[in-house]
């Protein structure tokens, strides 16, 4: 993680005075004067030492490309969001041409800091053709609520869009069909573990398709305990949880996703991981938006994950996750949840997109926070942007109103960059 900030940031001509080195983001910053505040200013920030949030404000991280006529340049910028300060925005190239050397899309970057707008949360946006990272923004550095260091790339907790990963272990091993009925109690006590429905409702027998255009968990949660722990290993591992994205010249720079308890990463396969919970995307799970937008870029590419990259490399295959008729079927079944599911507030007018959102209550915090969620891709007939947006919401917020718009919006400004004409916002 550190090697990559420091790329992007090496890259910036902005000079010293416009912003901090990273060694000395927290120093300079919260400009501490004296004790103790001014003995942890001392230390360097690093990828495994967030400083803390509320102290002195929150910071806005932005990952950020400025085109100019012969280079690019890479900008990361850390400032205080606060009554006096306003979060860092990059500028949009006057030519509104691509990059030289990075995939990053100028115009998506404006896009995706726009419509955070100070909040805590982070949006990526990828090629599936290609692996391309065409958008990748991070603003907060927030609180860690995992027990494992996050740096300023945040690890959520994905809630119903992990349903894509359980819907597509489902499909692909052959155990159920889109039409496949199955019983949606309000409450399923499951794997030792109660899960319940949003606002407690009751759907009756219900087919899987439409388990997944009104997440209703109670049918995932019976779902992911029957296909069994081997299984769900199997895919998730397909969809790269458990690995580190290599998307910086091939060095590992984020940290993996997967279930965490007790402050250690275990797999489905170790006791005491409650399958029907982590089915729904809980049970100790964290992802970071980078891994649930290679969610959305596997199904997008024909169950053919490309490896996630930011330099340009030649493109390349890093799994195979599922074959192209589950994909085809499941991108049927995400397509529904946009035109009459959840996520009606993400379709673009003639975009097509396909999704699946989420709202997810964190229990362990008595703030009322909750994490929100859209992962998807558009066209859906042949995809060309996969995307992922994650918010951290103190006082509610869903993933349908609150996150789906912002993916909207960026899948829009890339499918005008690609060419597309005539798509609305």
């Amino acid at each position: 993680m550190t090697d990559l900030m420091t790329r992007l940031q090496a890259a910036n001509p902005v000079s010293e005075g416009d912003r901090p080195p990273i060694g000395d983001v927290w120093r300079k910053v919260a400009a501490p004067e004296n004790g103790r505040e001014a003995r942890r200013a001392r230390r360097p920030w690093t990828a495994g030492m967030a400083p803390r949030a509320g102290r002195a404000g929150r910071a806005v991280v932005a990952l950020a490309v400025v085109s100019v006529p012969v280079i690019l340049v890479g900008a990361i910028a850390l400032t205080m969001f606060g009554a006096d300060h306003r979060p860092f925005a990059p500028v949009a190239p006057a030519s509104g041409g691509a990059p030289a050397h990075s995939t990053l899309d100028p115009r998506a970057q404006h896009v995706a800091v726009a419509q955070l707008a100070g909040r805590i949360g982070t949006v990526v946006a990828l090629d599936p053709r290609t692996g391309a990272i065409r958008a990748f923004v991070s603003s907060g550095l927030g609180v860690d609520r995992t027990g494992a260091p996050q740096g300023s790339l945040f690890q959520f907790t994905p809630g119903a869009t992990f349903e894509i990963v359980t819907a597509a272990a489902a499909l692909d091993s052959g155990r159920y069909t889109p039409r496949s009925q199955l019983p949606g109690p309000a409450a399923l006590r499951v794997s030792g573990v109660t899960v319940d429905n949003a606002s407690g409702t009751a759907y009756g027998r219900v087919p899987l398709s439409e388990g997944l255009r009104y997440s209703v968990d109670t049918v995932f949660a019976r779902v992911g305990a029957d296909l069994g722990p081997a299984t769900m290993t199997k895919y998730m591992r397909r969809f790269g949880f458990y690995a580190s994205p290599r998307i910086d010249d091939g060095r590992a720079a984020l940290p993996p996703s997967g279930v965490v308890l007790s402050g250690r990463a275990v797999t489905p396969l170790q006791p005491g991981v409650p399958l029907g919970a982590l089915a729904v995307g809980r049970a100790g799970l964290i992802a970071t938006p980078l891994q649930m937008a290679m969610v959305a870029s596997a199904v997008a590419g024909g169950g053919t994950l490309m490896t996630p990259h930011l330099d340009r490399r030649t493109p390349s295959v890093q799994s195979r996750v599922m074959t192209p008729a589950t994909a085809r079927a499941l991108t049927a079944m995400l397509r529904g949840v946009l035109t009459s599911g959840t996520g009606t507030p993400a379709d673009l007018r003639g975009g097509r997109i396909a999704g699946k959102t989420a709202t997810v209550p964190l229990s362990t915090r008595r703030d009322g926070v909750t994490d929100v969620w859209f992962v998807g891709f558009a066209p859906a007939d042949h995809p060309t942007v996969a995307v992922a947006v994650a918010l951290e919401f103190k006082h509610g917020g869903f993933g349908g109103t609150s996150a789906a718009p912002i993916a909207a919006r960026v899948i829009a400004s890339l499918l005008a960059s690609g060419g597309h004409a005539g798509i609305g916002g």
